[in-house]
Formats: structure tokens, sequence, C-alpha cells
């Protein structure tokens, strides 16, 4: 593993056909950072009560 895609994340995208429709399946694999930051957003939003 790269170390950009351990902070920032991979992704990949591919189709897939299915019998007669076509299908985009999208891999989502969200790295370090926007993990810690999405947390850190979370425990924001959860600690910030009306004192």
């Amino acid at each position: 593993m790269k170390p950009k895609e351990f902070l920032l994340g991979a992704y990949s995208c591919q189709k897939v056909n299915d019998k007669s429709r076509t299908k985009l399946k999208v891999d989502l694999s969200p790295g370090l950072l926007p993990t810690a930051l999405f947390a850190w957003a979370v425990y924001k939003f959860l600690t910030s009560g009306d004192d």
C-alpha cells in the first residue's frame, strides 16, 4: 500500500455486465486522515451539548 493511499484512501471503479444490465461497481476504502476527521467531527457533534 502506498503512503498516499494509506493517508487519503483509495478507490476503484469497474463496470460489471449483469445479463442485460450494466452495473457500476465502486470500491471505496477511506484512508487514515478522512477516518480521523470523520471521527473527530462525530465526537465534537456528540459532545457539544447545550450547557
